[in-house]
């Protein structure tokens, strides 16, 4: 199918003035979803409607009322008669019309003022069963177009016209961002009236998959052949990079938040670098693969759908011989990879957690092995010590208590306390 905008798609079946009309206020309904206004986008929706039922109604071949002759209602009402349209056209879209409606005419002005945004709940319904109604229209006026392909043509319009946006625990992450510069005017505009300080944007901005660019280099910078092409199995699968990009690190300790996976790695893989030229007698392929590779069984530890919980498998098994198990199953697969390379990598994950007590089959014995756990050891708890003295309690200079470290921490008091004002911005 050639490549066509979606007002091209509806003009080989619908008039073209309605045609445009309808992808026109479809377009103006999604950006104020954007901005959420709600009830704005609600409205538009309902020109959105408006504009589809005329080019439902022209289709059937009658003349359609102009001005304030044009009531929405009676063609609801009475469009299903019209025989000569197609089952989706006379019976299926008007009813989904009839839903959009409601909610565009009545709804915005009858929610009791204590009601958990529904407004906003509202524009979600509106928002996709409006996707709907011009997929089917796209459908029909596409022969041969399945509903589903209709669909993927409308959320190319859709889908990421408007940000994906999550908060979890104060950092903001967007999922749809081209560009660092993109994903700092989409953060600043999901905390605004709010300010973010320079240093705390920056720091939002190394939370992303800006980070992947650490993982990339660091893929490319690897010489050994056999090395390079176990480590591109896995980062060059797009289902894998998906999981991995979306993962979290851990459930609680470190890294415990959606991307924080691909952030531990990155962070480890800058550390290595920093090693290795301190240390030159360390093999960089070999540290390097283990530092891109030592976490993979975490995309089947945990399931976050919901909240970070453990898989049955991640509870089982845990994620330490999970990836030995993708590892050496990949391996297994290569000819000719080298016997003695192949225990010198999964030694590296099978000891990077350091002691038995911390979940780690075996100790490191040698010396990559050693710098691997000790560079993913430092990330890990430089990472749990500043978000717990970040979210420390306002006003204070320790924190809890905590549990799993035994203690509290301590953030100062004067210049040296550690910097707050983004919290509070």
């Amino acid at each position: 199918m050639p490549d066509k905008t979606v007002n091209e798609m509806l003009k080989s079946k619908f008039e073209a003035k309605y045609a445009d009309a309808a992808v026109r206020h479809f377009m103006r309904m999604v950006q104020d979803y954007q901005q959420r206004k709600w009830e704005d986008a609600n409205a538009k929706a309902g020109k959105f409607v408006e504009a589809v039922l005329k080019a439902l109604w022209c289709e059937a071949g009658e003349t359609v009322p102009t001005g304030k002759a044009f009531k929405a209602g009676s063609i609801m009402d009475t469009i299903d008669k019209k025989t000569v349209l197609a089952n989706s056209l006379r019976l299926t879209i008007p009813r989904a019309c009839r839903f959009v409606y409601e909610i565009a005419s009545n709804r915005g002005a009858r929610h009791d003022a204590d009601e958990i945004a529904a407004n906003e709940m509202d524009a979600d319904a509106v928002l996709a069963l409006c996707s709907w109604i011009l997929a089917e229209m796209v459908s029909y006026s596409q022969k041969g177009l399945n509903l589903q392909e209709a669909k993927a043509v409308v959320d190319g319009v859709v889908k990421r016209r408007y940000p994906f946006i999550e908060e979890i625990e104060g950092r903001v992450y967007v999922d749809i961002a081209k560009s660092a510069r993109e994903a700092a005017l989409l953060i600043l505009w999901h905390v605004y009236p709010k300010r973010l300080s320079e240093s705390a944007l920056l720091e939002q901005l190394l939370r992303h998959r800006y980070k992947k660019a650490n993982a990339t280099q660091a893929i490319s910078r690897i010489q050994n052949p056999h090395l390079s092409a176990l480590v591109r199995h896995f980062y060059d699968n797009p289902d894998f990079s998906r999981l991995f990009t979306a993962a979290p690190a851990a459930r609680r300790v470190h890294h415990a938040y959606l991307g924080g996976l691909l952030e531990h790695t990155a962070e480890v893989l800058i550390l290595c670098d920093t090693l290795l030229g301190l240390y030159p007698e360390i093999d960089a392929d070999l540290l390097r693969t283990g530092a891109l590779l030592h976490d993979i069984g975490k995309v089947r530890e945990y399931d976050w759908q919901t909240d970070i919980e453990y898989t049955d498998e991640g509870q089982l098994i845990g994620h330490i011989n999970l990836a030995d198990e993708m590892i050496a199953a990949t391996i297994a697969g290569r000819d000719g990879f080298p016997a003695e390379l192949a225990r010198r990598v999964r030694h590296m994950v099978l000891s990077h957690h350091g002691r038995y007590e911390w979940g780690s089959p075996r100790r490191p014995q040698t010396l990559e092995a050693v710098a691997l756990h000790q560079l993913e050891e430092l990330d890990a708890q430089v990472n749990r010590f500043r978000n717990l003295l970040a979210n420390r309690p306002a006003g204070e200079s320790w924190t809890q208590f905590d549990r799993l470290l035994g203690r509290s921490l301590y953030a100062g008091h004067g210049e040296l306390d550690v910097d707050e004002r983004s919290q509070e911005e």
